[in-house]
């Protein structure tokens, strides 16, 4: 646990502390619950399209319409946040996602429900991500203290590891117990628990929240000017902005590895290890909250992905891929819940709406590339070189070994090594590393 006292200094403040510490556990607890209900719902839906209709296509539509109105909107709705109070934004963010599930959960129960109803329900549900995300981004530096704001974005990457490890197996559970209507119906009741943790609590508005100024343009353009006059805050969104083009593939890779040399129990194993790296990253970060310098877990964190991405293409033996793939997902809650920490202290509250969806936005540009070229790379390059008699049999083969999956490894240390050298190249950036000691703290509030 990271704390901060200096001599003389009064205990009074405690009191205070704890309770504002217990403002964002409310909130906190209420969307935990709500993020399990929406990945139950996005993983019963893409399973129930994709046997339906035995498409790929369609299953990956839902993946399109629930990222492209993030992405289109988000500097926009983290103009609007700024300008909003935070509670009613959440509140209404959180209704609109009811409102959408809770109709489709109607049209499946009696009976009217066809696929192409899932497009429109999941992209409503993410215009209303789009207005929650940089709203609940703001609320940490609104009400935790500034020494327990690390813990708590490690909070955060906590709930959304668990969401997503056991949503799989919950989703495939409550279809099979009520069908596709029981995971609706349990989607819409998280949200209607997530509004009612916030309307058991009040959050503080910065001093200029509610201020006009002559358009959502100029609001936009002010947040870009705010950034671009910070040059380690640039250099940290860039860092992040290469790195997300690199740790993608092994990301999207991840299970095309374990399953070309693993099957049944083996495989469920090391998949297993992976998911437990997620949940005891945040863990680690909850009670930690990370390097007193920031920036170095951030830095750390990365160079720690391209090295386990590395090891995890070095030979298919399943100790060492499962160690591996435990230490790729541990350092992902440190990488972001470090990132956040400094992104919180650093930037005013009055515009982290802006600031955090701008940011969202670049530092996510470069994943989709990753996400289109990760599998054309594998199958018709990679593992084509791999091989036995292949391009690389002769030379790399030699130590990655030839055949099926080997070119997918060879995807791994490739990109690996890609995500050490921007670690490489972040800890010689001066504006980088010195970013929590040159740019001096947001004390607004």
């Amino acid at each position: 646990m990271t704390t901060e006292t200096t001599a003389g200094q009064s205990p009074a403040p405690a009191p205070v502390e704890t309770k504002r510490f217990s403002v964002f556990v409310t909130i906190w607890a209420g969307q935990f619950v709500s993020l399990i209900g929406s990945e139950l719902t996005a993983y019963a839906l893409g399973v129930w399209a994709y046997q339906r209709t035995g498409s790929a296509t369609a299953f990956t539509l839902i993946m399109v319409f629930a990222q492209l109105p993030i992405v289109l909107l988000a500097p926009i709705a983290g103009a609007y946040v700024d300008r909003w109070d935070r509670r009613r934004t959440l509140i209404g963010a959180n209704a609109l996602a009811a409102a959408a599930v809770g109709t489709l959960a109607v049209l499946v129960a009696t009976g009217h429900f066809q696929l192409w109803f899932i497009y429109p329900t999941i992209g409503l549900v993410a215009v209303a991500n789009a207005l929650h995300w940089p709203a609940f981004a703001t609320v940490p530096r609104l009400t935790v203290p500034k020494a327990h704001l690390a813990r708590a974005a490690g909070m955060v990457e906590l709930s959304s590891a668990i969401a997503k490890t056991i949503a799989p197996s919950l989703a495939t559970l409550l279809v099979g117990i009520f069908m596709l209507t029981g995971v609706l119906v349990s989607d819409l009741s998280s949200f209607l628990i997530a509004i009612a943790a916030l309307l058991l609590v009040r959050i503080p508005r910065p001093a200029s929240a509610g201020r006009k100024s002559t358009s959502i343009g100029a609001d936009i353009r002010e947040g870009w000017r705010y950034l671009v006059a910070r040059p380690g805050l640039v250099r940290l969104l860039m860092f992040f902005l290469v790195n997300n083009l690199f740790v993608v593939f092994p990301l999207v890779l991840a299970v095309p590895l374990v399953a070309s040399f693993a099957k049944g129990a083996v495989l469920a194993a090391i998949m297993s290890a992976s998911a437990a790296g997620l949940i005891a990253g945040g863990v680690v970060m909850s009670v930690w909250g990370g390097p007193k310098i920031k920036v170095y877990g951030v830095i750390g964190a990365g160079a720690t992905l391209g090295l386990s991405s590395v090891l995890a293409g070095l030979r298919p033996e399943p100790v060492l891929v499962a160690v591996a793939l435990f230490c790729f997902s541990f350092a992902v809650p440190v990488l972001n819940g470090c990132s956040q920490a400094i992104w919180q202290v650093k930037v005013a509250p009055a515009v982290q709406g802006r600031i955090f969806a701008l940011r969202r936005t670049v530092a996510t540009a470069t994943a989709p590339v990753g996400f289109l070229a990760a599998g054309p790379l594998a199958d018709f390059v990679f593992e084509p070189l791999m091989k036995s008699g292949g391009g690389l049999s002769g030379s790399i083969g030699q130590l990655l070994g030839v055949g099926h999956g080997r070119g997918i490894g060879l995807e791994f240390v490739i990109f690996g090594i890609a995500c050490v050298v921007v670690a490489i190249w972040g800890i010689s950036s001066r504006p980088l590393t010195r970013l929590e000691s040159e740019l001096p703290d947001e004390t607004g509030s």
